[in-house]
């Protein structure tokens, strides 16, 4: 594993898991707001084991797109639908969080089996 991925990578399990407590708490637009960061920060993890450092979201998913081999298909339509949903700006309603927490879970867990196998 490169320098820096683990720690990358363990703000995104952070990041989900509290995205978790939110969604059990009733506050969905907070709990959204995490998974999508645990989303963004497992592409970081990816893009840093392949030697790419993104400073912006859009970045993000630009470099997440170009990657050879391709990134897990679960983190792609991860960042796909949690970039829709933070570019339309609207309050979602739980069970659309509790989705959103749902598809960051498998990005996550992709990304951490396609480091360690990288490792």
């Amino acid at each position: 594993m490169k320098p820096g991925s683990d720690k990358i990578l363990a703000k995104a399990v952070r990041a989900l898991g509290r995205a978790d407590l939110l969604l059990e708490g009733g506050a969905a637009d907070r709990a959204a707001e995490r998974a999508y960061h645990a989303i963004v920060y497992a592409a970081r993890a990816l893009l840093n084991e392949n030697g790419t450092r993104s400073h912006s979201h859009d970045g993000v998913r630009r470099d997440i797109e170009a990657l050879i081999p391709p990134a897990p298909d679960s983190l792609r339509l991860a960042l796909a639908r949690s970039g829709q949903w933070r570019a339309s700006g609207e309050t979602l309603q739980p069970a659309d969080a509790d989705a959103l927490v749902a598809i960051a879970r498998p990005a996550v867990e992709d990304v951490r089996k396609c480091i360690e196998e990288e490792s």
